[in-house]
């Protein structure tokens, strides 16, 4: 994503893809394709435990082209191109504020994000970074619509059970049914990476 969808040389992922990902979408500016962006002025939060709107972007303390993949409890990539910056973490909770969407790891305008990027950007010399503040946590949301968690047309997805669900998938498998194609394709792979990492050529 840092390489406009290259690695080694080779087209991985569209261009025009990883040009759009970060572009805030009309139903949320904090949102592109499959991505929290940070160049939205308003964020609309997650349904957990219920949605609201933020009147800023993603998180102030970073800079405005970062953009993110925000996983379950808080397992993350961050993008910022305008510092040629890429950012891994993998953890569970942290967050301090009082607010049920922090806590369940589920809010990127929490106080864990702020305070990270904030201090991260004191570390960076090559360009002027404004220091954004102290963090003022957001009003959280006394609301929950047990709908956004027990609709069974969304429930059913994952079992192949539903509208939503994919033609002809099950809890198992999905067409054509070989359940021995990922296997086969793999096992070569593996051969392949442990020969090459004995060969002491290679070292």
């Amino acid at each position: 994503m840092q390489n406009g969808g290259r690695w080694n040389g080779e087209q991985v992922v569209p261009a025009d893809y990883v040009e759009q990902v970060s572009v805030p979408s009309a139903p949320n500016p904090c949102y592109g394709l499959l991505f929290w962006t940070n160049r939205g002025d308003t964020c609309k939060t997650t349904d957990i435990p219920a949605s609201r709107v933020l009147d800023h972007q993603l998180t102030p303390s970073a800079p405005r082209d970062m953009y993110a993949m925000v996983g379950a409890l808080q397992q993350n990539n961050f993008i910022i191109p305008s510092l040629d910056m890429t950012v891994t973490w993998t953890g569970v909770l942290g967050d301090k504020a009082p607010d049920p969407q922090a806590i369940a790891s589920a809010s990127p305008s929490a106080d864990l994000y702020y305070n990270f990027f904030r201090i991260l950007m004191r570390g960076v010399r090559d360009q002027d970074v404004p220091g954004p503040g102290p963090y003022v946590a957001d009003a959280a949301s006394p609301n929950l619509d047990p709908a956004n968690y027990l609709d069974p047309k969304i429930l059913g997805n994952g079992i192949g059970i539903g509208p939503y669900a994919p033609p002809g998938c099950n809890l198992v498998f999905c067409p054509p049914g070989d359940l021995t194609t990922g296997p086969r394709q793999e096992i070569p792979d593996i051969i392949e990476s442990v020969g090459s990492a004995t060969d002491p050529s290679n070292n």
